[in-house]
């Protein structure tokens, strides 16, 4: 182990039952303040698992770009903290990696995964279009990208009101829905209309996904048993399907999900014959243990590739989601203070815990470093708490961290796409605990 590897541990949610929550210790109860998530929502109490993501990095190279510019991550911890730090470096490489790809027709960059001026403009000036969730996404690109191509604009969301779907068909974006409901109800916004639909995959062999609160476990798209509602709507409604999204039940885009998956989509083309164009949700592969390179572009461009030449009539679409963004952010903490309780370890850091708690319930995988003490061994299992917590609302259970003191900076990763889960229309983070961490080179494509 080398004395970079000390430094890193892992952050997951699990859901409290006996498989997955093998602790009794009422401290590993996850939440953001003086209530537990259990308190806060009526949903299950959450805890940390202490062996669902147990693997550290292991070279000084791992632990990522956030180690390359450490010393400019340090001069932006003094002036403000805490900090959401975006790295234009790997936001370069990752839209250059996927846009070269060249099975892939249109790139969507999901506009709420991080709304950061700088990263939208990154996405469009690379050529990506865009994710929206609502009308306020959509005016807002519309506004910012004066000129951009009504092709570009994808609108896509589980809840809008017929003014918002009416919004974007006039707006000439692409419209996707994912259930039947908007069909029923509004049937004059969509008569005569050009859409999109997602389809749900059902699978069910599939194993429950242990993130029972995440966007993976609800329902995505129309099932098999209202095909013949959907063929009566569109048949009555004059309605062109003109593509099949599919939402990935997970971030891994293996060759077997892959080929399963586009296989699933040519056997229902039949029933939509003016239907071109393939669109994948959520499917870039992104590893969720630390010590592997996220994304792996490589393996998602020769699998795309290979099963775009076995369905060649199909243009390929892919909507990444928030991953895209995430391994791009780190945020920088600051340890308020310390404490000892009956020989347990315990740091409350100044910030709220919110955003890092949705993220973890979406199956995002996260790294905590006591960015402080590089280089020092681990020697402590450590409590951390938000600003506002007690010993009985520990956040992490850390496994190993070099001892924390007070002032001391822990550096959380993948938090590119945290706190702006909820969109533009309730921006999660204030623009003074942003900042975009300019490029120092050309980025270098790595396929």
């Amino acid at each position: 182990m080398t004395s970079n590897e000390s430094q890193v541990t892992s952050l997951s949610l699990a859901t409290c039952d006996q498989t997955y929550a093998p602790y009794s210790n009422p401290a590993m109860i996850a939440g953001t303040g003086r209530r537990s998530i259990e308190e806060r929502s009526g949903a299950k109490t959450f805890m940390l698992d202490d062996h669902i993501q147990t693997n550290l990095c292991t070279n000084a190279s791992a632990p990522g770009w956030w180690f390359e510019r450490r010393d400019e991550l340090e001069t932006l911890s003094k002036e403000r903290c805490p900090l959401y730090v975006y790295d234009d470096e790997t936001l370069n490489d990752t839209f250059f990696d996927l846009l070269c790809i060249d099975a892939v027709g249109k790139l969507f960059y999901t506009v709420a995964a991080n709304p950061h001026p700088r990263i939208l403009e990154k996405a469009y000036q690379l050529g990506a279009g865009f994710k929206c969730a609502s009308s306020v996404e959509l005016e807002h690109v519309l506004r910012a990208f004066t000129g951009i191509e009504s092709q570009k604009l994808l609108f896509a969301t589980a809840f809008a009101g017929p003014e918002e779907y009416d919004y974007a068909f006039k707006k000439g974006a692409t419209v996707l829905i994912n259930n039947i409901f908007p069909l029923k109800s509004w049937p004059d916004v969509f008569k005569d209309r050009d859409i999109f639909i997602c389809i749900e995959r059902e699978n069910p062999q599939q194993p429950q996904n242990v993130f029972h609160g995440s966007r993976s476990s609800l329902k995505s798209g129309i099932a098999s048993s209202e095909f013949d509602t959907l063929a009566q709507l569109l048949k009555g409604l004059s309605i062109t399907v003109r593509g099949l999204h599919v939402q990935l039940k997970a971030p891994i885009f293996s060759p077997p999900d892959l080929n399963e998956t586009v296989s699933f989509l040519a056997g229902l083309s039949g029933h939509f014959p003016e239907a071109s164009v393939f669109s994948f949700g959520n499917g870039v592969g992104v590893s969720i243990k630390p010590g592997i390179e996220i994304p792996d572009f490589t393996a998602t461009r020769e699998n795309l590739e290979a099963v775009k030449d076995m369905y060649p009539k199909f243009g390929f679409w892919l909507e990444p989601g928030d991953l895209i963004v995430a391994h791009a952010g780190v945020l920088l903490t600051k340890v308020k203070e310390t404490n000892q309780v009956e020989g347990n370890y315990y740091v409350r850091i100044n910030t709220g815990m919110e955003p890092l708690v949705r993220s973890a319930l979406y199956g995002r995988h996260h790294e905590i470093v006591n960015f402080s003490k590089l280089g020092e061994k681990e020697t402590r299992l450590t409590h951390v708490m938000s600003v506002n917590g007690e010993p009985g609302d520990t956040l992490c259970y850390a496994k190993r961290l070099a001892p924390v003191e007070k002032g001391d900076i822990l550096l959380i990763t993948n938090t590119g796409a945290c706190g702006s889960d909820q969109g533009l229309g309730l921006q999660a983070l204030e623009a003074e605990h942003q900042h975009y961490l300019r490029a120092r080179k050309m980025c270098s494509v790595k396929i």
